[in-house]
């Protein structure tokens, strides 16, 4: 017996490929926007969180983070500022790349990216006929200037995992009855 696919599987498998390629040029597109943030130095807050910070790389504090008052831990002034993942990242960074700024900027350009793909995944699962839309209101989010704060000011990654996280439950919400039906 030869093997001819039907068209259901040649169609199927042409809008993968091209839902693959778009996803690549989703990505290059948006590292080419982000990457000339890894010639810049830490600013603002980064200095604080990050260089002026001695227990930044210290793990067992990041992960009493989670339970505790970081900032109250550190013998600064506490207030209500629960985000231990993103103490917990910063702590990886610190033990990854030391002090250097490229490394913490690169976290946040690849956890952007992450999410401008997600955010693309997400698009497809509510239209899934729909590729070049998706892929265009993907684009508009991934280089959307008002990212620009949450990627470029190291501290700011709260935001890019806040949207992270966001999306992957979306998506798992919308795993089989969100696609979009024209009424």
């Amino acid at each position: 017996p030869i093997y001819r696919p039907n068209a259901t599987t040649t169609t199927r498998s042409s809008g993968q490929t091209m839902t693959f390629r778009l996803a690549v040029l989703l990505a290059l597109l948006t590292c080419a926007v982000y990457t000339p943030a890894l010639q810049t130095d830490f600013v603002a807050g980064d200095r604080q969180f990050i260089l002026n910070n001695e227990r930044a790389a210290d793990v067992p504090t990041a992960l009493r983070s989670f339970i505790a008052d970081y900032w109250g831990t550190l013998g600064g002034e506490s207030f209500v500022y629960y985000r231990p993942l993103t103490v917990l990242t910063h702590c990886i960074d610190s033990n990854l790349w030391g002090e250097n700024p490229v490394g913490h900027h690169l976290t946040n350009i690849v956890l952007h990216e992450l999410v401008t793909l997600l955010a693309f995944a997400f698009f497809l699962r509510l239209l899934p006929q729909r590729r070049l839309l998706c892929f265009a209101a993907a684009l508009l989010f991934g280089l959307h200037p008002i990212h620009t704060h949450s990627v470029l000011y190291v501290v700011g990654r709260t935001d890019v995992l806040a949207t992270l996280f966001c999306l992957l439950s979306l998506i798992v919400l919308c795993r089989r009855h969100c696609t979009f039906v024209p009424g």
